[in-house]
């Protein structure tokens, strides 16, 4: 099943389903769009037609997936030069010229029930140009409204409307934020109050006092939070440069809190990458990409605005998040 799912035709299937995310031909995927999706049984496969797509699927595996836009136009920011690479004639990327990819379709093939070699060749050679003509007609598309928003003369305006765009793009947008995610851990819990101003601070973890304590300020008159272990306090420290500021619950156990730090961070690093990988896609300045992963983060963490509300209250309720 992970070999077909892999295979070019579903990849190609997989277009007609699902809803666009903003402007630019990109799809958003759900749930139910999946189950509609259309994918070759596996179950029908002979030993040997199994044997040939998981062997296929193996030489795949062993080196990295390519894009399925031609080369030339991925490496293109102009709308001028990407209508006169598209008004020329089709090129296949790298990744559908891939010997071991054109043996998996081939398989694919054959499982549906195409038996003569030719015939399944013909059909891979079709398969290709199709997929490489929907990309190129996606690519095109996407340079010129990477063109028109950096034209924009509201930037902050922009970013926002970009990052609306990448945030319906991204399945984060049905999940809770991290800030309901950290109301739900579970017992045995403790209550303690994180201060809403100062930026956090922790000793050397080599120190003889104060380990255990987090800092909000560098003055002498710095408040301060003490915890019951030294993984308690990190992830104080932590939650607070996340802007989760105020009365909480946090784990007890000192094994605990380290987890729970742990799991944060994965779910931070894992959402991030997804915010970067789409928001590469919507712009070509590097500092407004920074920009929109950091207002995604925001909402990631504190939960996406209602419609009708500033981004500057947004950014002012995420306190210090931005910077993380």
């Amino acid at each position: 099943m992970v070999a077909v799912l892999n295979s070019t035709i579903v990849a190609l299937w997989k277009t007609f389903y699902g809803q666009y995310a903003g402007t630019e031909g990109n799809l958003k995927t759900a749930v139910v769009d999946v189950n509609f999706l259309e994918v070759p049984d596996p179950r029908a496969a002979s030993p040997a037609i199994a044997r040939r797509i998981v062997a296929a699927f193996d030489r795949l595996t062993q080196r990295p997936s390519g894009r399925l836009v031609e080369e030339e136009l991925m490496d293109c920011h102009s709308p001028e030069r990407a209508q006169i690479i598209a008004s020329g004639p089709l090129m296949l990327c790298k990744e559908l010229c891939q010997s071991d990819r054109r043996e998996l379709d081939d398989a694919v093939f054959e499982l549906l029930g195409v038996t003569d070699a030719s015939q399944r060749d013909q059909l891979v050679v079709r398969l290709h140009l199709a997929t490489a003509e929907h990309f190129r007609r996606i690519r095109v598309v996407e340079i010129q409204k990477m063109e028109q928003r950096s034209k924009s003369k509201n930037t902050r305006v922009t970013v926002v409307e970009l990052a609306s765009d990448v945030w319906d793009a991204v399945h984060y947008k049905d999940a809770e934020p991290l800030s309901r995610w950290v109301a739900l851990w579970p017992e045995p819990r403790v209550d303690l109050k994180i201060p809403v101003e100062g930026t956090p601070r922790l000793v050397s973890n080599n120190s003889m006092f104060d380990r255990e304590t987090v800092f909000f300020g560098t003055d002498k008159k710095a408040s301060r939070v003490v915890c019951s272990s030294r993984p308690q306090a990190e992830l104080v420290k932590r939650l607070a440069e996340l802007g989760l500021r105020g009365e909480s619950e946090l784990p007890e156990q000192s094994e605990r809190c380290e987890s729970t730090l742990a799991e944060l961070e994965a779910k931070l690093a894992d959402a991030r990458v997804e915010f970067e990988t789409v928001a590469s896609s919507r712009a070509i300045d590097e500092k407004i990409r920074a920009e929109i992963v950091n207002l995604l983060t925001q909402w990631f963490i504190h939960g996406k605005p209602a419609p009708g509300r500033s981004a500057n209250e947004s950014t002012e309720s995420a306190g210090e998040a931005s910077q993380n």
